[in-house]
């Protein structure tokens, strides 16, 4: 007895859905999401910035609390109890 996945043809398979074509965002320069993303780029590149000029040692250890802290940001959305949220 064969089954679908026995053969090399692909003809089981469902066709694959057409792409749609979506309309372009509306070129908005006052968009209220615009200046919080901004504010954090800056933050980011400023954080990138101390981290590139910090030693090695404290570079591992930002990462390692900044790891930690998403960790624990994650378990308290899952509803998992830590004495750290």
């Amino acid at each position: 007895m064969t089954t679908a996945y026995d053969t090399d043809s692909a003809d089981w398979l469902p066709p694959a859905p057409t792409p749609r074509r979506r309309t372009p965002a509306a070129d908005d320069a006052d968009h209220p999401l615009l200046a919080p993303l901004a504010e954090a780029q800056d933050a980011v590149a400023r954080l990138e910035a101390s981290v590139a000029a910090a030693s090695v040692s404290v570079t591992e250890g930002l990462r390692a609390r900044v790891a930690f802290r998403e960790a624990v940001g994650w378990l308290g959305h899952s509803g998992v109890g830590s004495r750290y949220v």
